[in-house]
């Protein structure tokens, strides 16, 4: 089960990102990594959009095994983020 903090839904809402594009990531990643603060992942997976390749950046948490998105966006600066460029295929 995925729950959507209200702070994730207003990020989502201003950077017109679906649950449904959230959940794509979420459920499929090409890399998860560790944060700072025990307990929070960020999960990312390249995609294309409109012939244009995005990196979707996902910060969740994980709590009695159900997974809060914090916050998502998406960025063109995938190299800054991810070594590795996987094709969404």
């Amino acid at each position: 089960m995925i729950k959507f903090s209200l702070h994730s839904e207003k990020q989502m809402y201003e950077r017109n990102i679906t649950k449904k594009e959230v959940t794509k990531v979420l459920r499929k990643p090409d890399q998860i990594i560790e944060t700072r603060i025990k307990g929070r992942q960020i999960a990312q997976k390249v995609t294309t959009k409109n012939k244009k390749k995005f990196l979707y950046r996902v910060i969740f948490e994980i709590t009695n095994g159900k997974k809060t998105v914090i916050t998502v966006y998406r960025t063109t600066k995938i190299s800054k983020y991810i070594k590795e460029v996987k094709n969404e295929n």
